[in-house]
């Protein structure tokens, strides 16, 4: 795992073929999109912060590596002193201002859950990439995602949770048919 500039991200995204202006798109409210396939509205503060990162990066399959960029921070409270120390942990000391991307490589998954979850705890927001899956998280507390490849089981996860959809229907309760 290493960290990314912000001209480092935005070359990964073009690597991707995201440009500018759909990286600006994803960020609108989803009530305003028509055609993504999968909206989640996971509240504010995230009930089960860790275990959503779990599902989300298991949603991003079997990547080769994955771009988590922060985004949005400094909205909500926020623990930095831990977010530095974990980040010193892997060798890099620069403010998160500085190195706002996050790289993980295929073998780092639980490595990408960890950032993962303390994005979610500290209310951040941020752009994650991989090859086949795109996703925008929000720090209001709601994620957009969109994948060709892993679409039906990413919608069949979100029904699985307790939370409203953009419609403001409520989705069933985890473990519950």
């Amino acid at each position: 795992m290493f960290f990314l500039t912000t001209s480092q991200c935005e070359a990964e995204a073009r690597a991707y073929g995201i440009s500018s202006k759909d990286l600006a798109k994803w960020k609108e409210k989803p009530r305003h999109r028509k055609k993504w396939p999968a909206e989640l509205f996971f509240g504010d503060p995230p009930i089960l912060a860790y275990e959503l990162a779990g599902v989300i990066a298991s949603w991003l399959h079997d990547f080769d590596h994955v771009v988590f960029w922060v985004v949005e921070n400094g909205i909500w409270h926020e623990n930095l002193h831990l977010y530095y120390r974990l980040k010193a942990s892997y060798g890099d000391f620069r403010q998160l201002g500085d190195a706002r991307g996050h790289y993980f490589h295929s073998f780092e998954r639980a490595d990408l859950v960890t950032f993962l979850h303390l994005a979610l705890e500290f209310g951040w927001g941020g752009y994650l990439l991989s090859a086949d899956t795109r996703m925008f998280i929000s720090h209001d507390g709601w994620l957009v995602v969109y994948s060709e490849t892993q679409r039906e089981r990413i919608l069949k996860d979100i029904r699985t949770w307790d939370i409203r959809t953009p419609k403001g229907e409520t989705q069933r309760k985890r473990g519950t048919a």
